[in-house]
This record gives C-alpha cells, sequence and structure tokens, in this order.
C-alpha cells in the first residue's frame, strides 16, 4: 500500500538530501561556534549576522576549548562507525552468514593456504561489493523509490506463491530417505 501512495520521481530523496544538509549545517554551527552568543545566552547563527538581520552582542563569551584526546577517539568512532556503514556492515555479514560462497570458503581454508584463501576472499567481495554500490547508485538514478518499492513487493509475492506451490505438490515420499536394509533391524 505505501508503495502505491509514494510520490514518482526523485522528490523524496531530494527531500531527504535537503533534511540531511540542514541537520549537518546546525550541528557544524553548534560545535563549531560558527554562530555567536546573545546576551541572554541563545546562540544567533553566523548565517544572520552575515545578512545582517542581528546585532552584535556586546560581549562575547569565548569558547576557547583545547581538544581531548578522548573528544578525538569519539569523534573518530563517529565518523568510522556512522549509521550508513554500521547498517551496510550488519546487512553484508548476515547476508553472507550461511551463505555457499562462506561454505566454499571454509572449504578452501581447510585445504589450501590460509592467507592466500583469506585474500583471495576479501578482494573477491570487495569487487563483488563494489560492484554492487556503483549499480546502485547508477539505478538510483534512473529509478524512483516507488518503482523500486513495488518491483521489491511485486517480486516477493510471486516468490512466496511459487514456493507455496512446491511445497504443497512435493509429496511425503520425496521427503523420506532412504535406508539400507543392514541398517533396519528388528523392523
Amino acid at each position: 500500500m505505501e508503495g502505491r501512495a509514494m510520490k514518482g520521481g526523485n522528490d523524496k530523496i531530494q527531500e531527504e538530501m535537503r533534511e540531511a544538509a540542514e541537520e549537518i549545517e546546525g550541528d557544524d554551527a553548534e560545535i563549531d561556534g560558527t554562530g555567536v552568543l546573545a546576551p541572554d545566552g541563545n546562540s544567533i547563527p553566523l548565517e544572520r549576522l552575515e545578512e545582517g538581520g542581528a546585532r552584535h552582542p556586546t560581549h562575547t563569551r569565548q569558547t576557547t576549548k583545547k581538544p581531548k584526546v578522548a573528544e578525538g577517539a569519539r569523534n573518530f568512532c563517529n565518523f568510522l562507525l556512522g549509521p550508513v556503514f554500521v547498517q551496510a556492515f550488519v546487512l553484508t555479514f548476515l547476508g553472507e552468514w550461511g551463505d555457499r560462497s562462506q561454505i566454499a570458503t571454509i572449504a578452501l581454508g581447510a585445504t589450501h593456504d590460509v592467507y592466500l584463501v583469506t585474500i583471495g576472499t576479501v578482494i573477491g567481495h570487495t569487487c563483488c561489493t563494489t560492484l554492487a554500490v556503483l549499480a546502485g547508485r547508477y539505478l538510483s538514478t534512473k529509478l524512483s523509490v516507488k518503482y523500486v518499492t513495488l518491483g521489491g513487493a511485486t517480486l516477493f509475492l510471486i516468490f512466496g506463491v511459487i514456493y507455496l506451490y512446491e511445497s504443497l505438490s512435493i509429496s511425503a515420499e520425496e521427503f523420506l530417505i532412504p535406508i539400507a536394509s543392514d541398517q533396519v533391524s528388528g523392523v
């Protein structure tokens, strides 16, 4: 239902980008001190001062903080472990967990040099993921979010019907595992 209610085109993406830019600008002004404090303690954005929309206060508080190691480490971790990185890592990790490629990697690691298998696997996944990211970036310029959502929902329903049909049409005999006569005793 949500897919049909979506607007066509990339308006939603542009709106999200605009909101993100405003949030980043506000956070930067707060962190950098690019705004000036008014006598009542409220911050006056630098942009308003440049446009002549606010008078310079008679006194300004100086916020000269020396950067601390802990603050620098926190900023680095926030940059490195941002929400996009964490989401991409978790989705990729869970998507590969128990996948055939992981099972093949385990078999290769058991029979060949572990370091070469590790290097080959990392390079292979890097190439595959890079291709997926670039293709997704390209497709996002050609397709709207509405059509991607509707396409995904349609494919989900089609595969659901196919698997339901297969599960109902398989007879019980196909599930039985043949047991050799010498393994059966007392039956």
